[in-house]
């Protein structure tokens, strides 16, 4: 309560303020006349109170004809702040936006000590949270239970929807441009954030224009609009700052950690690697007009960047990306996820599947072997291969897979 009562003598200012200025000042018309009307503007606060306060025609002490003590109005108890406010007459508008000037700066304090690691912005930032590390889930969690509390706050205590009325003031209260914690130089932090703002800004206007469909023209606006948003970028930040924020805030970004290297997890290295040799095939923008598979048609281009890719890692890890690029196994990384098994059997399923396979190659090229028999051996590899799958996954998980499209593999590889 403390932050509330330093928030309580700012908020007694700021309405104090608004008094000088004239938004209670159709409270007094009428009631007032001309001369005593023109002092509510040149005299002390205390003192237009005091002289008005006999006039004034609302509940409680103004009704009285007694001066307006702030330290009467002054609660800890914020329906207790509210009813006093009322009860000095108050206009419903101010009383909420008073309170939720309070309950949003409250909350505020809050959720800037929950900023993300800044040395994690190279993992996937989508909602399944592939690869995301516990640190960040919990930080998600604990976001989330916060914004929740702000929302039920504001309804439980003015009953207006705090979403909804944020949007009436045009405020953009969902983004904080997070991604900007690595510039040390507040200034200059602060101007990119402005320019963040105003281009999330038009970028919902693009939205709401073409009612959220994808279209070309529509995506051809959103380009521009990227376009337009770096070069503002480049002007604020040094081109060691415009390259981190590129590859913590871009189209390229969000498709490598949300699709392309989904169940690779590289480290800060690695990504900093693969993300400088896609920016130079694909583009930063590259991911608003063309999918991975679409790009696949220019077989010399992906295959100059892979090779670039397996210089930049290694043999090993570059097998580990080539991995990951197989929608087999993607899946089975989204479901080890969803049924929190552990992050080494996605792997192991996906190994045991290619020795199966190369199993099912020989059975099939095997001469020797009669229909029959042929057929039977099919299907003791079909058994052995379900078996050993379920006693990686559990039972549960197992169900989950082998009952979707995606697990027909299971048993569709011995027809």
């Amino acid at each position: 309560m403390k932050s509330r009562n330093l928030l309580f003598g700012v908020c007694c200012v700021f309405f104090l303020g608004l008094l000088l200025g004239g938004v209670l000042t159709q409270f007094f018309l009428g009631r007032v006349g001309p001369e005593e009307a023109k002092g509510v503007h040149s005299g002390p606060t205390e003192a237009v109170i005091e002289e008005n306060s006999g006039s004034l025609e609302g509940e409680g002490r103004a009704e009285a004809g007694e001066s307006i003590d702030w330290s009467d109005i002054a609660s800890d108890d914020l329906h207790q702040y509210i009813e006093n406010l009322r009860a000095m007459g108050c206009p419903s508008e101010t009383v909420s936006d008073i309170v939720v000037g309070l309950l949003a700066s409250e909350y505020t304090a809050l959720l800037d000590d929950l900023e993300t690691p800044s040395d994690s912005y190279w993992r996937p930032v989508s909602s399944r949270g592939n690869g995301v590390s516990a640190e960040v889930q919990a930080h998600r969690k604990a976001l989330m239970e916060l914004v929740g509390r702000r929302k039920r706050e504001v309804y439980e205590y003015v009953g207006i929807d705090y979403d909804g009325y944020v949007r009436k003031y045009r405020w953009d209260h969902r983004y904080r441009p997070s991604e900007l914690g690595f510039i040390s130089d507040r200034d200059v932090r602060e101007r990119a954030e402005k320019v963040l703002r105003q281009f999330k800004n038009t970028e919902r206007e693009i939205g709401q224009r073409y009612n959220g469909l994808v279209s070309r023209d529509g995506m051809q606006e959103i380009y521009r609009s990227y376009e337009e948003k770096f070069s503002a970028m480049k002007k604020i930040l040094s081109p060691e700052e415009f390259q981190s924020y590129v590859m913590r805030d871009s189209p390229l970004a969000n498709r490598l950690k949300d699709r392309t290297l989904s169940g690779f997890e590289p480290n800060e290295e690695e990504f900093e690697s693969i993300f400088s040799i896609y920016e130079r095939y694909d583009g930063l923008n590259s991911e608003l007009f063309e999918t991975e598979g679409g790009r696949m048609g220019d077989l010399v281009d992906v295959g100059a960047r892979n090779e670039e890719i397996r210089d930049a890692l290694g043999e090993d890890r570059y097998r580990d990306y080539e991995r990951s690029q197989d929608h087999v196994y993607r899946r089975l990384v989204d479901l080890g996820l969803d049924h929190e098994l552990d992050d080494d059997i996605a792997a192991a399923v996906y190994n045991l599947r290619e020795v199966h396979l190369e199993l099912l190659r020989w059975v099939n090229l095997d001469q020797s072997l009669a229909e029959a028999e042929r057929l039977a051996e099919l299907e003791a590899l079909r058994l052995g291969l379900n078996e050993e799958v379920r006693k990686l996954m559990g039972d549960s998980a197992y169900g989950d897979y082998s009952g979707k499209s995606y697990g027909n593999w299971l048993n569709d590889f011995v027809k």
